[in-house]
């Protein structure tokens, strides 16, 4: 089997290892290796386990490798970035998430919100939301952004600006009753 029909047929274990394989043949070229270890990161995803090291791992391997296209590369930056966040390792995601949007060249407002939830949880709540700020006004200004601005008011002892906030949301929502 190919490792893209083992990924297909969610083929975690028999993926990764024909991945490692890959990753290991010195006759393997960069896209070989970089291909591989996209595919094993995600085949570690696919295990359902506790933590994400293992497809970190990977998905850092995978970038290095600077193999894949611009589109799975700077998709890979962005997933690995919310990876190293869920698992607190926050000054890493937050370096990645600064690489994606530099490399990448791309205003996306995803990003920014990801960024922005990194420096809230680093408690860097001005830094925070100034990239809040930056993500609504690129169109990324649904509730859970909202709430992280309030959040970051919050903890800095600004309850109008919160409040402020709080009203605007609303006022966008007249019939919502939540």
């Amino acid at each position: 089997d190919s490792l893209v029909e083992l990924q297909r047929d969610q083929k975690a274990d028999e993926a990764i290892a024909l991945a490692d394989q890959i990753i290991a043949d010195p006759k393997a070229n960069a896209f070989d290796r970089g291909f591989a270890n996209y595919v094993a990161a995600n085949a570690w995803l696919d295990k359902d386990t506790d933590s994400y090291t293992q497809a970190i791992a990977y998905l850092n391997k995978a970038i290095a490798e600077n193999s894949l296209s611009n589109n799975a590369h700077f998709q890979m930056m962005l997933q690995l970035s919310n990876m190293l966040k869920n698992e607190e390792r926050y000054p890493e995601s937050l370096a990645m998430a600064d690489r994606y949007l530099t490399e990448s060249g791309a205003e996306n407002a995803k990003a920014y919100a990801a960024k922005a939830d990194t420096l809230y949880r680093m408690k860097r709540y001005a830094d925070s939301i100034d990239v809040v700020k930056k993500a609504m006004a690129m169109g990324e200004a649904d509730d859970s952004l909202t709430k992280l601005l309030v959040a970051n008011y919050q903890e800095l002892d600004r309850p109008a600006d919160a409040a402020k906030a709080l009203e605007e949301m609303l006022a966008k929502k007249p019939g919502d009753k939540q």
